[in-house]
């Protein structure tokens, strides 16, 4: 029922029955998309985040354009469909970049 995520699920309630506190940051880490936007870099050119966590999957069409919700896009990388990683990848579209 809880496929992908059930060890979050897991690791959450056993902390909380033992009482194991955590600090939270908002700024330890990003989950970036080509749903929810790109900037993983403040003005000076510094990381905005200590860990990149890809959550959602970044899909584009040739042109470039970020296809949101869909299974439509020519290029696209999500960990779900990953069950081995693949020896090679091929880049984004150059204007996704």
């Amino acid at each position: 029922e809880f496929g992908w995520i059930l060890e979050m699920w897991g690791y959450s309630v056993a902390c909380a029955r033992v009482g194991i506190q955590h600090e939270l940051s908002s700024s330890f880490q990003m989950e970036p998309s080509s749903q929810f936007g790109l900037d993983i870099s403040g003005p000076t050119g510094a990381p905005l985040s200590y860990i990149y966590h890809y959550t959602f999957s970044h899909e584009y069409s040739f042109e470039g354009v970020p296809m949101v919700d869909t299974n439509n896009g020519e290029w696209r990388f999500d960990k779900r469909t990953y069950r081995q990683l693949p020896r090679s990848l091929a880049p984004p579209p150059t204007c996704a970049r």
